[in-house]
């Protein structure tokens, strides 16, 4: 998948995401339903086969022409560092980022790594955030929609009626999203009706019980 490829919308919310925003705070920036932009980036991360948004950040980091850049920052200074240059300071732009531009969490500069992703007052490296998926990945929990921001009932019962025309999840995103659900506490008629299923075939076929 190459940034090119996807929508403006999807690359718009994949910036914000990167930048360490929250759903709710990418609704209000772009003036969108929640539940639109919860939507929107389940369908980026499934888009692009990222299991967090850890992921979609280095994603992000390795394939768009620009990099994120802190909120008041100056989006024409690639990876701005908001210090200000002394007068008589006669250094280029390029040459005070590297100067001034660390990793928040390693401490190494810009020079010294492949990419420097800004967040919301923070810079973070690709090799940091590699480090960081895998301790992630290893404290993963079983259900991976434990993972997914904005996985609300509703959302997830939408997710069950689209599959139940196109039939895109696999069979365990199935299990994981009716799991989740009954976590929920989502009544097992609610589901039934999102995959076309009376109440009763619904609890055999996911409920695990005899």
């Amino acid at each position: 998948m190459d940034w090119t490829e996807l929508s403006q919308r999807e690359r718009q919310i994949a910036r914000f995401m990167a930048r360490g925003l929250t759903n709710q705070d990418i609704a209000q920036e772009i003036s969108l339903n929640v539940r639109a932009v919860d939507f929107h980036v389940y369908r980026l991360m499934e888009k692009l086969r990222t299991r967090s948004r850890g992921d979609l950040t280095l994603w992000v980091a390795e394939h768009s022409p620009t990099r994120p850049v802190i909120a008041g920052s100056n989006p024409d200074l690639e990876g701005y560092s908001g210090k200000r240059h002394m007068p008589g300071d006669h250094a280029t732009p390029a040459e005070r980022r590297r100067k001034h531009t660390r990793c928040s969490f390693c401490g190494k500069g810009q020079d010294q790594v492949h990419k420097l992703v800004a967040g919301p007052g923070v810079f973070i490296c690709d090799q940091c955030i590699r480090l960081c998926n895998e301790v992630l990945e290893s404290e993963a929990p079983t259900n991976p929609w434990n993972e997914r921001e904005g996985a609300t009932a509703d959302l997830l019962l939408d997710l069950l009626r689209r599959d139940a025309v196109d039939h895109k999840l696999t069979d365990t995103q199935r299990q994981g999203a009716v799991d989740q659900l009954r976590a929920n506490q989502v009544t097992w008629t609610r589901i039934g009706e999102a995959i076309g299923l009376s109440r009763q075939a619904a609890w055999e076929r996911f409920s695990g019980e005899d």
